[in-house]
């Protein structure tokens, strides 16, 4: 569902015109926003800044490191050229030896920085959210208001934000309450339909907002 978003919005966009520079990616899985976004964009995708915030189990932030670290995109360049280096050089492990035992994750090295907290202030030329602007049903729909205020702060001019919600119910009453506050229709009385609006609450910035 997110790799289907993402593609959608890069064909709205024109892929030369999707390149985002600074990604946030945030839900409760193995960091699954950025794999896909890693898949979608190929090999040589290199951004300034990549960090992904796992809210779940911290077994999910062990998982994400060893998934995205098969990614080629996610290895470092210096990693890269050592890699490169020790190929050149021959072992005397046979193809069919299987090697057996513990990953060390923490000796993982990866593009992207991963956190169990949610950054304030920095803005992001994207922002993929799963599951994450309602946590309560009681709280509907303040909590949604709120967070999705929060993260379209931290939105650059002219980013892209992309909410994945679950397919019930709620989840449609979450995604139209989200559209609610960004499209804002009560504010153009005189026109039909719900014509997409740049998000400008409190603020003289200009935001270019997709909807999946």
């Amino acid at each position: 569902a997110i790799y289907q978003s993402l593609a959608e919005l890069r064909k709205r966009v024109g892929a030369q015109n999707f390149q985002p520079k600074k990604i946030l990616d945030v839900g409760y899985g193995p960091a699954t926003g950025m794999v896909a976004l890693n898949d979608l964009m190929g090999n040589d995708f290199q951004p300034e800044l990549k960090e992904a915030v796992i809210l779940g189990h911290l077994d999910m932030e062990k998982k994400a490191k060893i998934i995205l670290s098969r990614q080629i995109n996610e290895i470092p360049q210096d990693v890269l050229k050592e890699e490169e280096e020790q190929q050149q050089q021959q072992d005397d492990i046979n193809e069919e030896d299987e090697l057996v035992g513990e990953v060390m994750t923490k000796k993982i090295k990866i593009n992207t920085k991963l956190r169990d907290t949610i950054p304030s202030s920095r803005q992001y030329d994207l922002i993929i959210l799963t599951h994450q602007l309602l946590k309560s049903e009681e709280r509907f729909p303040i909590q949604i208001d709120v967070n999705l205020e929060h993260y379209l702060s931290m939105l650059a001019p002219g980013g892209h934000l992309v909410i994945v919600e679950r397919g019930n119910p709620l989840g449609f009453e979450t995604i139209a309450r989200a559209r609610q506050i960004m499209v804002r229709p009560e504010n153009y009385p005189d026109e039909h339909g719900k014509i997409p609006r740049p998000y400008n609450r409190g603020s003289s910035k200009n935001y270019s907002v997709e909807y999946e």
